[in-house]
């Protein structure tokens, strides 16, 4: 969803029309307060006609990167037991691209939320596929990660991680012995875990 407006109002006011629309109740978003937290995106809490929701905000360019976040956060509520924030809608302004979450009311861990959260990863990690990959690509941080299916572990962290970041790193000038070193490690990962197959298990991003 592009929305042609210029302005930092405008784009609030999009945000309330596409939840309004998504969510087929009408929402007038009163309150904005910029929640702390992350080098990525702009995040706040907008609050009004007695609901409240979660924003990301980015630059326009990042929508797809929003797009695969909402598509992730689905994935994971599918095969789990973990508690994850539900996407509401996505688009894009003039301005932003944009993300609206789910609003949860976090507390403070104790040390029963942490064996809760261990459980429900370990649980989240025993969905498994036959290959190597996802649906589609998406990101580490805001850098693009390849995530093209692959019938084995090995080829996939080659081509997918390390390789791909091995790229990357030689586009942005790191050159030397980075790169030949690099060269190396990708030509003889076999060796350096014999027979390791392990499963093509769904995992979160951080």
């Amino acid at each position: 969803m592009t929305l042609p407006h210029s302005s930092e109002s405008d784009c609030w006011s999009a945000i309330a029309r596409h939840l309004s629309e998504t969510r087929a109740e009408p929402f007038q978003g009163i309150e904005r307060h910029a929640i702390r937290g992350g080098c990525i995106n702009s995040t706040w809490r907008i609050e009004g006609s007695g609901q409240r929701y979660f924003v990301k905000l980015n630059d326009p360019g990042k929508l797809s990167m929003f797009e695969a976040e909402a598509e992730g956060l689905r994935e994971l509520a599918c095969h789990g037991r973990l508690r994850v924030p539900t996407p509401l809608c996505w688009g894009s302004t003039e301005q932003h691209a944009y993300l609206v979450l789910e609003y949860l009311d976090l507390l403070p861990p104790a040390s029963l939320t942490w064996e809760t959260l261990g459980r429900g990863l370990a649980d989240m990690h025993r969905h498994t596929q036959p290959r190597f990959g996802w649906l589609r690509d998406n990101t580490i941080g805001s850098t693009p990660q390849i995530n093209h299916w692959r019938d084995d572990w090995v080829s996939f962290w080659r081509e997918q991680r390390l390789g791909f970041q091995l790229k990357l790193a030689h586009r942005n000038g790191y050159l030397g012995s980075l790169q030949e070193k690099g060269e190396k490690l990708l030509n003889r990962l076999e060796s350096f875990l014999p027979g390791y197959q392990p499963a093509a298990s769904l995992l979160h991003g951080d």
